[in-house]
């Protein structure tokens, strides 16, 4: 029998498409991609159109990062996470986040929202894991543990940081101003890992930094993340991350180092100031007030050394130039700048200290964060 031309290739297609799947370690009727594509079918109606069928293809290729991703993952036995001997009561910090004992270490188990079957489809599930496996190598980055069921619920397991984020530890305690260099510099040292390994947070925020019991900080919160390598990186910016903004990405520029060294020195004048940046005033004033050239000011308290007014000020104004070509060109560059400033101070206070004095006396008016679901993790 004599095949016709477009029976030829359909068959080839095919064959090399079955021997992909097959080198890949895909199971066909696994993916039903054959049986629902009707790609193949007789009547030319019955066929998709081209757009579903880049819809079926991103599918696919979805479900094979998803196995190799997994085979990755550290699966932790639900045994092996015990509860902790001595209850504290932060031990659940909102609906999603349990303490528990893993391998003698405390870790923070949050529950994942989607389901196994929904993380083989769900390429931003599959990318998280990606870079949370790469970037724990890192100690100022939280460390990830792998991923396990707790109370039925499947969850991502964390290293525990006992303070809470850095926001919540600024407006509940007072923070010596050297310790607040040395918090700056642990933060400096886990963006220049990420800047290393083409990695940008893209939410910058002292919100997003965790706090180990010895005020060690940890980046988290990779939910933004980008890639330097990406190019459509121009989404609408969401007005819970209008404060720490560069200009650029105001007006729909790309994001790029950057437009991070931007945000990261707002989040250094949020942790000086202990108060995010425009506290009080709306998304548009924020906006054009930025665009502009406009910043925040610098109203340092009296008895603040001179050395440390100088030396943040200067760091920070580097960093908030309106040009990005202009702002310090890496956080290699800053993170000399940031040793060097602290290396001027270190003689002024006990090193040995931990840097954290008792609870601040709030006022009825001081903005108190109460514990709720993404105070450890991820933010929805």
């Amino acid at each position: 029998m004599i095949l016709s031309k477009p029976i030829r290739i359909q068959r080839k297609f095919k064959r090399l498409l079955k021997r992909f799947l097959k080198n890949k370690e895909t199971n066909l009727s696994e993916t039903g991609w054959l049986e629902s594509t009707n790609c193949w079918s007789y009547e030319p109606v019955e066929r998709p159109n081209i757009q579903e069928v880049v819809i079926i293809l991103d599918q696919l290729k979805t479900k094979l990062t998803y196995k190799k991703t997994l085979l990755r993952v550290n699966k932790i036995d639900s045994k092996d996470l015990a509860n902790p001997k001595i209850e504290k009561s932060d031990d659940r910090r909102g609906e999603l986040v349990v303490k528990k004992i893993y391998k003698g270490q405390e870790v923070a188990c949050k529950s994942i929202l989607n389901n196994k079957e929904e993380m083989k489809t769900d390429s931003k599930s599959q990318r998280l894991l990606e870079i949370l496996i790469k970037v724990s190598e890192c100690k100022y980055i939280l460390r990830f543990y792998g991923i396990s069921t707790v109370e039925n619920h499947n969850v991502m397991v964390f290293e525990w940081a006992e303070l809470g984020n850095l926001r919540q530890l600024y407006l509940e305690k007072q923070i010596q101003w050297h310790c607040k260099v040395r918090i700056v510099l642990g933060i400096c040292r886990g963006l220049t890992f990420l800047q290393e390994n083409g990695i940008l947070h893209n939410d910058l925020k002292c919100k997003n930094i965790l706090m180990a019991e010895s005020l060690e900080p940890k980046i988290y919160n990779f939910e933004s993340v980008r890639y330097s390598c990406d190019e459509n990186t121009t989404n609408p910016v969401a007005d819970n991350k209008l404060h720490w903004i560069a200009p650029e990405i105001l007006t729909a520029s790309l994001y790029t180092i950057q437009s991070e060294i931007f945000s990261f020195g707002m989040l250094f004048w949020e942790l000086i100031f202990e108060k995010i940046p425009y506290k009080g005033w709306e998304a548009e004033k924020i906006r054009d007030h930025v665009i502009n050239g406009g910043r925040e000011k610098f109203l340092f308290e009296t008895s603040t050394p001179e050395i440390y007014k100088k030396g943040c000020k200067k760091i920070i104004s580097e960093t908030w130039k309106k040009e990005p070509q202009e702002r310090i060109s890496s956080f290699t560059k800053l993170l000399d700048m940031l040793e060097e400033l602290y290396n001027s101070i270190r003689c002024m206070f006990d090193e040995n200290s931990l840097g954290l004095l008792l609870e601040k006396n709030l006022d009825l008016d001081d903005e108190l964060e109460l514990p709720d679901e993404d105070i450890c993790l991820y933010n929805e």
